[in-house]
């Protein structure tokens, strides 16, 4: 501290007497901390001319024939190669940091720099061919808690220490043939080191040992650290809770990141598993977490390029948020459920299946990706069993998003619990631009944007009969196209009560497995397929374009048509028959039965629409048709009330049936008025 002058005034004053004791006690202080700074200066002047000019070697390998009567018990010894500074330990020190005593030299303690403490003060060349794995391990196992790795490549083969809370640390790489290092312990952290095989492997096999780094034990850290060329992963994550990988690099492996079955709360924050595609074998991901691993964590990683999956997932509580996993050799994001080669901790207890035996998907958040171009097709896929998961905000390419059923081996009833599912807010373009999900309750599509299609399945019973028949009460809702005005199809299979509503889209099939769906305000632009009405209790303010010489609805299923069918707009320029729309209303049904306020456009068809069964209400449609039409509405049934309907050139024909009653329509008459039917005021 550099001195400094203090100038006081006094005089005769008694006042400025008493400014001078006060500005005294204000400045004491000062004073007695800059000789207490001259002080610790000139001992540590003095310090380093005693270390300079007291007991040297020129090389490390010189402190082995230090000797007692050479140096002194807390004595220091300088290195003059490296700089290095170690002190003479007494005897009775069971764990010196090099102890020579053997050959008749001493103990000694490695002293730290200002980096911390310099790995090569073990002995280590660092020049990319000595075995420096000796060295390495006395230096990690040493128990200094701040080891620095200064540049330079050394050269180590399976180095592995038990060591607690040390940072490992600097620009250095250590290079290996098999196996590089490996810290057990807790609290371990590994700061801008390099791990590396000299050459890429071209094991043609997969290997699961053979790493760069491996952390085992609990609140570990990798940040800022490459792996590269390994013949296995990278790095392992093994036997760890709460560990986490920031800024790590990862590429050229056989595996990019490895995390064990152990592994519980795993979370990886802005790293680079890029490459590591040395085989396409199954496991060759960028990373792979297997059997139960429970709690990972994806936040703005790259992760690309890889042989087979981005991220091969087997376990529960998984997020995934503003990644970027793409043009990996299969699938992009991949959940896998398992019932061997699982992991319990003492006191845990897995979510497993409904028969207690395999290990579920549970708790999955991915959102807010960026998903594109992974060589298997699917963007996510997910297997059995899963539930509650979230997939949303995300933008897909060349890739869809599939959930599925199959039968497991040996599997009974693991699946009734597939449920929960919320895919929203999606983004997917280009092929195979898909949304595909088997789930047996509680979904939600909503809010998507796409180039493909929807399917919303369940199980098969015929061929999987312990499973549920039905997906119950899906929800498809707002999806809308996104290189064109709707998405490709929406395929609605074995679901009951579902609900679909103010979709944008080309096509629409629903299968006969079906029962009770509700389809309301949607645009379906472009309808290839006879529509199985029977298995709609609702069809409303939809606007619908039929494409090709098919009825908007097949006809011959008897009793095929929703009880509410309203407010739609029906065309279908190509079809040539008779019955356009055949509605089919079932005289079972406690429910009246509305045909009422649509349009029915179908300018080559003779016989726009069908009625049968009975008990419903005709009202207020307009029906446009063949200018040679000749019925508009032709009826077949009883108590029908057709009201306040236009059918400009065509007639209404009530058949012979009873209780019909057709008033206040514009059209060209009413034939069938006959016995009990009425028909009155149609002009």
């Amino acid at each position: 501290m550099p001195a400094q002058e203090y100038k006081i005034n006094v005089t005769a004053d008694d006042g400025d007497v008493d400014a001078m004791r006060s500005l005294i006690d204000r400045f004491k202080p000062l004073a007695i901390q800059e000789a207490t700074d001259q002080a610790t200066a000139a001992a540590t002047s003095a310090a380093q001319a005693a270390l300079y000019d007291g007991p040297k070697v020129d090389t490390f390998a010189e402190l082995t024939s230090v000797t007692p009567e050479m140096l002194a018990v807390g004595e220091y010894i300088r290195c003059i190669s490296g700089g290095w500074v170690y002190q003479r330990e007494p005897e009775v020190v069971a764990n010196p940091h090099l102890n020579y005593t053997g050959s008749g030299g001493v103990k000694l303690r490695v002293l730290p720099g200002v980096s911390g403490t310099n790995i090569m003060a073990f002995g280590l060349l660092g020049d990319d061919s000595t075995d420096d794995s000796t060295a390495c391990l006395a230096a990690l196992s040493s128990g200094i808690k701040d080891i620095y790795v200064p540049e330079g490549t050394f050269f180590v083969e399976n180095v592995q220490a038990t060591v607690t809370g040390l940072r490992l640390h600097g620009p250095g790489t250590f290079r290996f043939g098999v196996k590089g290092v490996a810290l057990i312990g807790a609290l371990n952290t590994v700061e801008g080191v390099t791990f590396k095989r000299a050459t890429k492997t071209t094991n043609p096999s997969m290997n699961y040992v053979n790493h760069g780094l491996m952390l085992s034990g609990d609140y570990c850290t990798a940040r800022d650290v490459e792996a590269f060329n390994c013949d296995g992963p990278g790095i392992i994550i093994d036997n760890s809770h709460f560990s986490r990988l920031d800024n790590v690099r990862s590429h050229d492996n056989i595996v990019g990141v490895l995390a064990s079955a152990s592994t519980r709360s795993l979370s990886l924050t802005g790293c680079k598993l890029i490459d590591n595609n040395v085989n396409a074998e199954s496991g060759a991901d960028g990373l792979l977490c297997s059997r139960s691993v429970t709690g990972l964590y994806l936040t703005d990683n790259i992760i690309t390029g890889n042989g087979e999956h981005g991220v091969y997932f087997q376990g529960q509580d998984f997020m995934a948020k503003g990644n970027d996993v793409s043009r990996n050799g299969s699938d992009g994001i991949k959940f896998g459920s398992y019932d061997d080669g699982l992991y319990t901790y003492p006191g845990e207890t897995l979510d497993r299946w409904v028969d207690g035996t395999g290990y579920g998907i549970r708790r999955v958040i991915i959102s807010d990706n960026i998903i594109r171009d992974n060589g298997g097709g699917d963007g996510v896929y997910i297997q059995p069993s899963s539930r509650e998961v979230s997939i949303s905000g995300n933008h897909l390419r060349n890739n869809a998003i599939t959930v599925v059923y199959f039968n497991y081996t040996g599997g009974s009833a693991r699946l009734e619990d597939q449920l929960i599912f919320d895919v929203s807010r999606n983004r997917l373009e280009g092929s195979g631009a898909d949304i595909s999900i088997a789930c047996r309750a509680g979904l939600i599509i909503g809010d998507n944007k796409l180039d493909g299609e929807i399917v919303v399945s369940a199980p098969n019973s015929s061929t999987e009969p312990w499973l549920s028949a039905t997906n119950v009460k899906p929800k498809i809702l707002r999806n809308e196209g996104l290189s064109n005005p709707g998405f490709s199809r929406l395929s609605l299979n074995r679901s009951l009560n579902a609900v679909i509503k103010s979709n944008d889209m080309v096509d629409l099939s629903v299968a006969s497995n079906c029962s009770g769906a509700r389809i309301i305000d949607n645009d379906i632009t472009g309808l290839t397929t006879s529509l199985d009405t029977a298995r709609v209790s609702e069809f409303s303010d939809n606007d619908v374009v039929v494409v090709g010489d098919i009825q908007f609805n097949d006809s011959a299923i008897a009793y095929s048509f929703p009880p509410i069918f309203t407010r739609n707009k029906i065309v279908g320029a190509d079809y040539t028959g008779s019955y356009f729309v055949g509605s089919s209303f079932n005289a079972n049904l406690p429910q009246y039965g509305d045909f009422s306020h649509n349009r029915i456009e179908c300018t080559s068809c003779g016989r726009p629409v069908k009625i049968e069964g009975a008990f419903c209400s005709v009202v207020a449609n307009t029906l446009i048709g063949d200018a040679a039409a000749d019925y508009g509405f032709d009826c077949y049934g009883d108590d029908i009330v057709i009201s306040s309907n236009i059918l400009p050139g065509m007639t209404i024909n009530l058949r012979n049936d009873t209780r019909n009653i057709a008033i206040g329509n514009k059209c060209d008459g009413v034939s069938g008025a006959t016995g009990t039917n009425v028909a009155a005021n149609n002009t």
